[in-house]
């Protein structure tokens, strides 16, 4: 499977094209290396914010089958997220997407859900990763 990796520099990061947006998002906590038995339950949420490098999610949950969204002090290797957006057009043209919290916080006053989420991508499959850049070539049209 081919794919890309995501760049963790803070200054690439804010070069990225980003999309504010209002898609349904759901995802998962995985600890690296075991299988999809060793994943928490499926968590619904809202993507805010899209790029290629990562994205905003917002959730109502801090903690999922006892693993919390919090990131650690140091960065924890063992705990990846996996998160599925759901752009326009329907499932089959959603992506996949995994990656990592780096940041966590409580939403503004008025959000939609309780938590806003800072995931860095760590993967996109090259289909993910052709959709999403299309979806936001789109985005930039209007």
């Amino acid at each position: 499977m081919s794919g890309s990796s995501a760049t963790r520099g803070g200054a690439e990061q804010r070069r990225a094209a980003r999309a504010n947006v209002r898609c349904g998002a759901s995802y998962r906590l995985v600890r690296d290396g075991e299988d999809v038995e060793g994943a928490t339950r499926t968590v619904p949420s809202e993507a805010v914010n899209l790029s290629l490098l990562g994205a905003m999610i917002q959730t109502d949950e801090l903690e999922v089958d006892g693993v919390s969204l919090l990131p650690p002090m140091e960065p924890d290797p063992l705990t990846r997220i996996d998160v599925q957006f759901e752009l326009d057009g329907g499932a089959a043209h959603g992506i996949d997407a995994t990656g990592r919290v780096v940041w966590v916080r409580r939403s503004a006053s008025g959000a939609h859900r309780k938590y806003t989420v800072g995931v860095v991508f760590s993967y996109l499959s090259a289909q993910s990763q052709a959709r999403l850049r299309s979806y936001l070539d789109g985005q930039s049209g209007h």
